[in-house]
């Protein structure tokens, strides 16, 4: 039984698979994707050290998710967060960097007024395009390196989505998702696999049968449960047990 999957590459061989399909639906265009990486870099290195950047995302999951693209991608700045998104970090990311608690109160303050950090920072960016230095600014990308010695204020932060709107105007506002039903910006970053990679999970791991369930009982579950038929796999949704027995 996977859960919510993101990499199957581990997944053993087995006779029954118990999948999730948040995106099975094989008719719609949003059930394929691909992390958007360097389009979360692209708004990093455009705004940073600029305009404030805050991610929308889960508490856990998400949010963590993205602190260690950012690490990974080479921003080395301090990362804004509640009191419980930042102590799930800290737990589940190694080396997950500076982190610095946000009081809900700054939300709505002018860029600069949320301190990161009580002493001076020691901070580069750099970045090249086409073999040109483009940006100096306050994180790292590695390769042209700039020090700056100045008091930095936190320029990235990471809160649940439903509290993005209590950012102010000064703030670049994005939702870390796959789900086109948010008002902000969106950049594509999920959880879960698209229509793709579960069938391609399926056909790895070759089971003799697959059911596909989703808590909500989605339709989506019988499309792809559909799909992977047409696949030459047998399979069905859980939407089609009708003898379970429970309060429900």
């Amino acid at each position: 039984m996977t859960g919510d999957v993101k990499d199957a590459r581990s997944l053993p061989k087995c006779d029954i698979l118990l999948t999730e399909a948040s995106y099975g639906d094989p008719a719609d265009s949003n059930c394929y994707f691909k992390d958007d990486i360097d389009g979360l870099r692209h708004v990093v290195l455009s705004h940073i050290g600029e305009r404030r950047i805050a991610f929308g995302a889960y508490e856990f999951g998400k949010s963590q998710k993205a602190v260690s693209i950012l690490r990974d991608m080479g921003y080395n700045g301090p990362i804004a967060m509640n009191g419980k998104t930042l102590s799930l970090t800290e737990n589940f990311v190694p080396n997950a960097g500076e982190l610095i608690e946000l009081d809900a109160g700054s939300y709505a303050e002018p860029f600069g007024s949320v301190s990161c950090s009580q002493s001076y920072l020691q901070t580069q960016i750099s970045a090249e395009a086409g073999g040109e230095f483009i940006k100096t600014q306050t994180c790292s990308f590695s390769s042209v390196e700039m020090s700056i010695s100045k008091k930095e204020h936190c320029g990235i932060c990471i809160v649940p989505v439903n509290e993005l709107s209590s950012f102010g105007s000064d703030t670049r506002k994005y939702v870390l998702t796959c789900r086109p039903d948010y008002p902000f910006e969106i950049i594509r970053l999920s959880d879960h696999l698209d229509v793709n990679g579960l069938l391609q999970m399926v056909k790895d791991i070759s089971p003799k049968v697959t059911v596909v369930y989703h808590p909500d009982k989605s339709p989506r579950t019988d499309k792809f449960a559909g799909h992977l038929e047409k696949n030459g796999f047998k399979a069905f949704s859980i939407n089609q047990i009708r003898n379970i027995i429970g309060k429900e």
